[in-house]
């Protein structure tokens, strides 16, 4: 998705997330410095490096009765916030093959 945004096909992505397990072959990380050297930078898209730890420490900032499902899944009904686009009070959006609203 990082590609396709880079390139106009998708819409610019306000960033990227890598979700770093801490585990990687040192060839992820390499992987990971050189598309953010040659793609993302270019593009003026971040790449988020978050791992466990912070997502553990963020949980601990939500307010009182946070719903852990919801923040997990994006909305209640499943779909993420970007997937979500379009959506009217009225009609769900539809997805693609792909599980994207269109």
């Amino acid at each position: 998705m990082l590609a396709l945004s880079a390139n106009g096909i998708l819409p610019r992505a306000d960033y990227a997330v890598f979700a770093d397990t801490g585990w990687e072959p040192r060839a992820v990380y390499q992987h990971l410095d050189r598309l953010e050297k040659t793609i993302a930078a270019p593009a003026g898209i971040p790449i988020l490096r978050v791992t466990a730890a912070e997502w553990a420490a963020r949980q601990n900032e939500l307010p009182d009765g946070a719903d852990m499902e919801e923040l997990e899944q994006g909305v209640a009904d499943g779909c993420s916030p970007w997937a979500c686009r379009g959506q009217t009070e009225d009609a769900a959006p539809t997805r693609d093959d792909f599980g994207l609203a269109s």
